[in-house]
């Protein structure tokens, strides 16, 4: 048998699975390649094995040393890559979450981090209105966010934002302080609710009023002395809170000779200053239960993928020196009830929000008390 059929005869070596390529070329060659790369990409090739990790990124690690900006796009990719860990802006570090929240004394599901981060980077960048006892951190929109985005071992699902509060009545400690409302007996729901759309988060409050005893001048004198807020920017209400923090006041009291007494009252707007709308409606029940008012709003907070985020810092910071929004009124709440998309907005004409803006009456179930 010759020497070329024995070598014909020897199989060929199989390459090892577990061995990348591009290990088998030149050095030379794997530093070329390197250098046509970004920073964070040169990164992220050089942390793909200890081989590359000792070839190109320097015997003291220097050639890992990224700027800030860089740096931050780095452990945003390995967010995404590496389970349970979440980036935090504020420390500009990877930390670590646990997915089974726990509840605290208002319902609120609270979610676990590493002992080591620090407490003022979990309470920093809050949406929280006052009056409301639903809050939402930055982290928790992003950890939804991420759940969405890279899988259910990167965040938490949409439902951990779901909330429902029933508000003790104020009598006890509004008596101490001599309140207006110290006897008022005015009972207070809240409920949340959050939806994604195209990866976007939104948010609805509902607040329910009522009178425990069915006392009309009550509830509004509750109204009127406790501000109830929409936004950062607008709240319900007469209190000094108000005019001292520059809100714009939304009030339905200066507006009662236009409430329809015989039906009820709706106002729908929104907000020039955040993506927000709103709507407010006042309706009869019945003789024992009697006016109930219902505050619905809805908001856009964006894809939540920094707290810079102007959608995300309207609906934190009430000091927004300029009119923000770019969408058209009513815009988000026909979002959220799935009648618009986001990649156009449909304005309605001027009679259409002149009649959205404008008081419907409701059909009343029993005969309401004139004021």
């Amino acid at each position: 048998m010759s020497n070329t059929s024995r070598l014909e005869a020897i199989p060929e070596a199989e390459p090892r699975e577990d061995v990348s390529r591009l290990l088998e070329l030149p050095i030379e060659m794997v530093q070329c390649i390197s250098g046509y790369l970004s920073e964070v990409d040169a990164v992220c090739l050089a942390l793909t094995c200890k081989a590359l990790l000792s070839l190109l990124g320097g015997r003291d690690r220097s050639n890992l040393q990224l700027e800030l900006p860089a740096k931050e796009t780095l452990l945003c990719r390995l967010e995404a890559d590496i389970v349970g860990v979440l980036y935090c802006h504020f420390c500009r570090k990877l930390i670590r979450f646990d997915n089974d929240a726990r509840l605290d004394t208002r319902g609120l599901k609270r979610i676990k981090l590493s002992k080591s981060h620090p407490l003022e980077c979990t309470l920093s960048s809050t949406v929280s209105f006052l009056g409301a006892s639903f809050e939402l951190p930055y982290y928790v929109a992003r950890l939804v966010t991420n759940y969405q985005l890279f899988g259910p071992k990167h965040g938490i699902p949409l439902s951990y934002l779901s909330y429902q509060y029933q508000h003790p009545y104020p009598d006890n400690i509004s008596s101490i302080l001599s309140r207006p409302w110290g006897n008022a007996k005015v009972g207070r729901k809240e409920a949340v609710t959050a939806k994604l759309i195209e990866n976007e988060l939104f948010l609805s409050w509902t607040y329910e009023l009522f009178h425990e005893n069915a006392d009309t001048v009550a509830l509004l004198r509750y109204m009127a002395t406790r501000p109830l807020f929409i936004c950062q920017h607008k709240t319900i209400g007469t209190h000094s809170y108000n005019w001292r923090h520059g809100r714009d006041r939304v009030s339905i009291l200066t507006e009662k000779p236009r409430w329809k007494w015989d039906g009820g009252y709706r106002k729908t707007d929104s907000c020039a200053f955040c993506m927000t709308d709103w709507e407010i409606s006042i309706e009869w029940v019945n003789p024992q239960r009697g006016w109930v008012i219902t505050v619905t709003t809805y908001h856009e907070l964006g894809h939540c993928r920094s707290p810079s985020d102007q959608i995300w810092k309207s609906l934190v910071h009430p000091s927004i020196e300029s009119e923000f929004r770019d969408a058209p009124g009513g815009a988000i709440k026909r979002r959220w009830l799935g009648e618009e998309s986001i990649s156009h907005y449909s304005p309605p004409t001027h009679e259409e929000w002149e009649l959205q803006r404008s008081e419907e009456a409701f059909e009343p179930r029993d005969e309401p008390p004139h004021m």
